[in-house]
């Protein structure tokens, strides 16, 4: 593996800087994906690489390497990351000089409490990332917000009466 480079130029510079630095529920989301549904991450794994890397903020190199690699001179911003996280899971499926993917370390159980606990943590900070950038914007309030949890939660309780 080649020394990690921010932002990385080359799709195995890419690769590499993602492999080291994908968290455990995205690790686990492309290991567990066949092949043929790598497509299905475009909105999790592929939008976190493409903001990861710099995709969608001008890493031409990066885009470039991309399009030299696979031929195609016209591949967009999501191609280009779904390129890269084809190669990482290709990467990932083919290990075999005796690093093992963390999610095949553990049993089952602890796999699926620890890929939930990312999960949830994932999502509480990306909820509150929002709920902060709206609320600096004037678009909506915390007030606001948290009347519209009581009302969603309220109407939530009616529906199971």
């Amino acid at each position: 593996m080649s020394t990690l480079k921010y932002p990385p130029l080359t799709v195995e510079e890419a690769v590499d800087y993602l492999q080291a630095n994908l968290s455990l529920n995205y690790e686990m989301q492309l290991t567990s994906t066949k092949k043929e549904d790598l497509d299905d991450l475009h909105h999790s794994v592929g939008a976190y690489a493409s903001g990861t890397l710099g995709v969608w903020s001008g890493n031409d190199a990066l885009i470039d390497s991309c399009r030299s690699v696979s031929g195609n001179k016209n591949l967009s911003a999501d191609e280009v990351s779904m390129m890269i996280i084809g190669q990482l899971w290709e990467r990932l499926q083919n290990k075999n000089d005796g690093e093992v993917v963390r999610a095949a370390k553990m049993d089952e159980n602890e796999m699926e409490t620890i890929g939930f606990k990312e999960a949830l943590i994932s999502e509480i900070i990306q909820s509150d990332a929002l709920i902060n950038l709206l609320d600096r914007k004037g678009i909506i309030t915390k007030k606001e917000l948290h009347e519209e949890i009581i009302r969603l939660k309220e109407s939530m309780v009616k529906a199971d009466r």
